[in-house]
């Protein structure tokens, strides 16, 4: 994708793949990117077999081939539910010396679909580049919203254990701590509101570009309609992680408030001329102590490259 403007980029390898959910497969494709990826390793030894076979066995040969059209199906958008031929889950049979077609329902969508493959691509500007990502998001937001529910981005922090022990740390100072108790029980809800979401934006634009998860473009002017899909969607991928960071250390602030925290102890605070404190004012003051968090997360975890790859959901789960 890097090389130049293609429309699809097929590899091969002889090194066994595995899915996000930790399941050798043979194959992986990805829609969003365009990108098919071929094992010939699985091909060769199928889980549970031990003896090698040969590429040039004939079975190999059309077996292969089934997989890559297979697999191309669904970067063009068909998946196992439109029918069956081809388009059904594949497994390896010893006997096939044949491709299996597309079927009709198969071959309707992929027509339908036909018209709306990204084509455009944008060469000049930040700001017109910048403007061909959104345009790109507006014309394929069903792309986008497919690879985000497969993504199951606000559970990437749980297994982003540098990212979380960045965020987590200092809260759980901060809690006990006098002055952040009286920041936040004098913030407003707006203002709380606004510090969250503003910190949410910019820790995932430092995370995404700090770790460089966008299509790197060193080699090429040229960014095609489903190289800005990439870079759209793994930048909402990753705001749906910060998210999830939020949401996830909020609940850990909050239980603290409830069950660890001393309640007589707001009865005697200096500064309160209420010495009340209610459910609001817990939630306010833990959704502020987990969004310096979520800032400090960004700014000091890390992602592990193999994570960011089955995580992130680019590829499906299943070939």
């Amino acid at each position: 994708m890097v090389e130049g403007p293609y429309d699809l980029v097929v590899v091969v390898t002889d090194v066994p793949l595995t899915s996000r959910l930790e399941k050798r497969v043979p194959g992986l494709a990805s829609p969003i990117s365009r990108v098919v990826i071929v094992s010939t390793r699985w091909l060769l030894a199928p889980p549970g077999r031990d003896r090698l076979r040969s590429l040039e066995t004939e079975a190999v040969r059309w077996n292969a081939a089934t997989l890559l059209l297979h697999l191309i199906g669904h970067v063009l958008g068909a998946s196992h539910s439109d029918g069956g031929g081809i388009m059904e889950p594949f497994a390896f049979d010893r006997t096939r010396r044949t491709v299996p077609s597309f079927d009709a329902g198969v071959r309707g969508h992929l027509r339908h679909g036909a018209t709306r493959v990204p084509e455009d691509a944008s060469s000049r500007g930040r700001v017109r580049r910048l403007g061909f990502h959104v345009l790109s998001l507006v014309r394929n937001p069903s792309k986008v919203l497919a690879a985000l529910v497969h993504s199951r981005a606000p559970l990437l922090p749980l297994s982003l254990p540098k990212l979380l022990t960045a965020a987590v740390t200092p809260t759980l100072i901060l809690v006990f701590s006098a002055e952040t108790w009286d920041v936040g029980l004098n913030l407003t809800n707006g203002t709380a509101a606004l510090f969250a979401t503003l910190s949410i934006i910019a820790a995932t634009v430092h995370f995404t570009f700090t770790q460089k998860l966008t299509v790197p473009r060193e080699r090429t002017r040229v960014i095609t309609e489903h190289m800005a899909l990439v870079n759209v969607t793994v930048f909402l991928i990753i705001l749906l992680a910060m998210v999830g960071v939020f949401v996830l250390v909020g609940s850990i602030i909050l239980l603290i408030e409830l069950v660890v925290f001393p309640p007589n102890l707001m009865t005697n605070w200096p500064s309160l001329e209420d010495p009340s404190v209610g459910g609001v004012d817990l939630l306010r003051i833990a959704a502020f102590i987990s969004t310096i968090g979520v800032l400090t997360g960004a700014l000091a975890g890390g992602i592990e490259d193999r994570i960011a790859v089955r995580h992130l959901a680019l590829f499906l789960g299943r070939p």
